[in-house]
């Protein structure tokens, strides 16, 4: 399964996501392509519970309208480490996304608070200001309804955004996430919570 856009490069600081709090990146695909999951750096204070990510469209810059596709995570399942680690978030309904059109990963934890909240690994320190080029953190406090640009865009988050090829087919089947592309078959154990998975 093809990993698309990232900013993998730099992890070296850290902020948080809780209750009216919700954070995004914005990302532009240079192919178009199927986003199935995300991958991002997290770790927990307390037990902030239900995680939520959200792939939305934007428009002047900011995350606009509702998920076009979402999945969770239980965040009290998290480690408590705040180097983090690299949890998958998989999208419930796959959407297709178009080349060169920016789109929003948009994180929230609608039942934390400043006790019990999610931590997530962002990048911008060790490296050059803005390691992802193509987009950068936005920043909510009303839980969505108003955007502003967070660390006057000279971070981004860890991610990475991975999918299909156009054309390719993506199936479960006999307890297995099964994905053809016309060239191979790649199966993998369907993921249960506490787990962790590669592609």
């Amino acid at each position: 399964m093809p990993l698309y856009e990232t900013q993998s490069r730099d992890e070296s600081n850290e902020t948080d996501v809780f209750g009216a709090d919700w954070q995004a990146q914005i990302f532009k695909p240079s192919i178009a392509h199927t986003i199935t999951l995300c991958k991002l750096r997290l770790y927990r204070v307390g037990s902030p519970g239900t995680v939520t990510v959200g792939v939305r469209a934007v428009a002047a810059g900011e995350p606009t309208g509702a998920d076009l596709a979402s999945g969770t995570i239980d965040g009290n399942t998290l480690g408590t480490a705040t180097a983090g680690a690299t949890v998958q978030v998989i999208f419930t309904t796959p959407i297709s996304l178009t080349a060169a059109t920016s789109y929003a990963l948009v994180i929230r934890v609608p039942s934390g608070n400043i006790s019990n909240a999610l931590g997530l690994r962002i990048g911008g320190v060790s490296l050059p200001t803005n390691p992802y080029a193509n987009g950068d953190i936005y920043r909510s406090a009303d839980s969505g309804g108003t955007w502003t640009l967070g660390y006057a865009g000279d971070y981004d988050l860890w991610f990475e955004e991975w999918g299909m090829d156009v054309g390719s087919s993506l199936w479960i089947e006999a307890d297995k996430l099964r994905y053809i592309d016309g060239t191979f078959l790649l199966e993998r154990a369907t993921k249960y919570e506490g787990e962790q998975e590669t592609f």
